[in-house]
């Protein structure tokens, strides 16, 4: 009998832990280790980044307005923190900041997708992609890849739509695999690209 309550006891352990991994309550790393990772090295854009005024970039990924950095771009990070996280793009002076107050995913998960220690591969992409990634946006035709590297990736929750609030809403964009994601230019102006069974885009409403 000891042996058997044992026993459940350790399958209920490790059932909790998978559970809190699962649920993304347990983190590869903490934020000492981020800092440590990423303050004062070099990354390489993973995907189109947009920008607003004085280099503002929001954790909802507003994109379609203001300028996007291309792919690719060689970056520095020059502060890491709680609440921003703030780099220099090599061949340009000013600094650009990334607004993280509230962000509603990990913050290592965030900056992974953003930063990389190597460029991204592009290769494979249809001429569409290509297209759509030198212009910064997606076009009908595009691969589901092509979309993330043109526009990056759809916020995982709505912004408020409250008047000078960066608090988030409802859940959004679950999964990224969804046949529809939708995107923000800001808080007020959404775009939803829809996928097929090819799961190529073919339908943009905004």
């Amino acid at each position: 009998m000891l042996f058997y309550n044992r026993r459940c006891l350790y399958s209920t352990i490790i059932s909790f832990l998978l559970c809190l991994f699962s649920v993304g309550l347990v983190e590869a790393m903490n934020f000492k280790e981020i800092v440590e990772h990423y303050k004062d090295r070099e990354f390489y854009l993973q995907h189109n980044l947009w920008y607003r005024d004085q280099g503002k970039i929001y954790w909802f990924n507003y994109i379609l307005a203001g300028d996007f950095i291309p792919i690719g771009s060689k970056v520095t990070v020059i502060k890491v923190k709680s609440n921003t996280f703030k780099f220099k793009v090599e061949g340009r002076t000013e600094k650009f900041s990334i607004n993280m107050w509230n962000c509603q995913i990990s913050y290592e998960k965030f900056i992974s997708r953003i930063l990389g220690e190597s460029p991204p591969v592009l290769e494979g992409l249809n001429e569409v992609d290509q297209k759509g990634i030198q212009f910064g946006k997606v076009i009908e035709g595009m691969s589901r890849k092509g979309v993330f590297f043109a526009v990056g990736y759809p916020p995982s929750y709505s912004p408020s739509r409250e008047f000078g609030s960066s608090d988030a809403d409802k859940p959004l964009n679950q999964s990224l695999d969804s046949k529809e994601l939708v995107y923000f230019k800001n808080r007020f102006d959404r775009i939803l690209y829809y996928f097929d069974e090819n799961d190529l885009v073919v339908n943009i409403r905004d």
